[in-house]
């Protein structure tokens, strides 16, 4: 067997959304080191070089051939810049987008045409209206998720009481729960914990990986206890040095 392909990954959406670490392989990261849109830039320059001449000029003929030359100035930063994102998203091995960002207008019209094996991460957090976006372009879906989790968040009562709150994933589940696989080992928690959200919500099914399945935070054994800590003042905290806000409870 040769050596493991290094995959090419384009990640759509606004810069300013995204964590520091992913945006050397971000859309407008890609495109700026690219030919295209080192030849958009000149273009560019020589745009802001020409339009002053333009407001100068006495002479009507002269600042006629100059506004054809800005017209065509201005064309040709827009075929670079599409060509530029055309040509990211042609050598791209994976696209990797939220399920409206992929919507996004520059991208949708470059790709809107063609198949892709989709997949749509936490799924079940999902509304059932944005996955169709992704979906459109499918020439397989793999939803991944688990809707006996966290359900997405409507704000909206009276929308969610309608359905809004029914996600695709859910209903697929409940329509080809053969097409499912449930992934049954998890490496979370204790056997002990684990027992308790096997039986409530996975049928029995859920197992425990061997590194965690007998961790404790102490040598000596003891059954679990549930405390509910409602109206004890144990609010959320958040730690600074995560990026990804994660949220955690001071016992």
């Amino acid at each position: 067997m040769g050596p493991l392909k290094k995959l090419k990954i384009c990640r759509v959406g606004h810069p300013a959304r995204m964590m520091s670490h992913v945006w050397e392989v971000s859309l407008d990261a890609l495109v700026s080191c690219s030919e295209e849109a080192a030849m958009a830039r000149k273009a560019k320059a020589e745009l802001n070089t020409l339009l002053p001449k333009i407001m100068r000029s006495k002479d009507k003929e002269e600042r006629r051939e100059m506004r054809a030359e800005a017209k065509q100035l201005k064309k040709d930063i827009k075929k670079f810049e599409k060509q530029a994102v055309k040509t990211i998203l042609d050598s791209s091995d994976i696209i990797l987008a939220t399920n409206t960002g992929i919507a996004d207008k520059k991208v949708w019209e470059l790709i809107k045409d063609r198949k892709y094996i989709t997949v749509i991460d936490e799924a079940a957090q999902a509304v059932e209206a944005s996955c169709w976006i992704p979906t459109r372009l499918a020439s397989k879906l793999i939803l991944a998720g688990d809707h006996k989790q966290l359900a997405p968040t409507i704000k909206s009562s009276e929308a969610a009481a309608q359905g809004l709150a029914f996600t695709l994933f859910e209903r697929l589940m409940n329509k080809y729960k053969e097409c499912s696989s449930l992934l049954d080992i998890q490496y979370r928690m204790n056997e002990t914990i684990m027992n308790w959200s096997s039986e409530a919500m996975y049928e029995g099914l859920l197992k425990a990986d061997e590194s965690v399945a007998k961790a404790t935070l102490r040598k000596e054994k003891g059954d679990m206890l549930v405390i509910d800590t409602a109206g004890c003042h144990f609010g959320e905290s958040v730690d600074d040095k995560d990026e990804n806000d994660s949220k955690y409870n001071i016992g």
